[in-house]
């Protein structure tokens, strides 16, 4: 897909490369910021100017061998934890953790966020596409 007007960064909390890939197909035109930590994260929303959006997934690490687990042992809540006043972006919390994910969004629209729970995966993929797009196109 290619987006003609294109501004900003999309920052991205997630410990899954196939998201992000998926992320980087669809959006190829807009800037990805990575973070598979919630210290990286913090740091990423502290330093980045012009943020589109912030997605957040709330499980980081896997307890296998695919990926490790968050050295700190912190996931999805932790970083809206340490927001601080940078709740000015539009979240959409994309975690499958049908406990947390909820408890996310209640979390971020306690701290005046404009947030959306949307699962990835199966059939929301392309509601969770569509609300991308509409916050990265001008």
């Amino acid at each position: 897909m290619t987006i003609d007007r294109v501004r900003g960064s999309i920052i991205v909390l997630e410990d899954s490369p196939e998201r992000v890939d998926w992320l980087r197909r669809n959006f190829s035109d807009v800037t990805i910021l990575w973070a598979t930590t919630v210290d990286r994260f913090s740091r990423l929303i502290e330093s980045t100017s012009d943020v589109r959006l912030v997605i957040l997934d709330h499980d980081l690490g896997q307890d296998d061998e695919t990926w490790p687990l968050d050295p700190t042992g912190k996931n999805g809540m932790d970083a809206i934890r340490c927001l601080g006043t940078n709740t000015h972006h539009p979240f959409v919390v994309w975690s499958i953790n049908t406990v947390e994910g909820p408890r996310m969004i209640s979390e971020l629209e306690s701290l005046g966020a404009i947030a959306r729970w949307i699962p990835f995966g199966g059939s929301r993929l392309s509601q969770l596409h569509d609300v991308i797009k509409s916050q990265v196109e001008d």
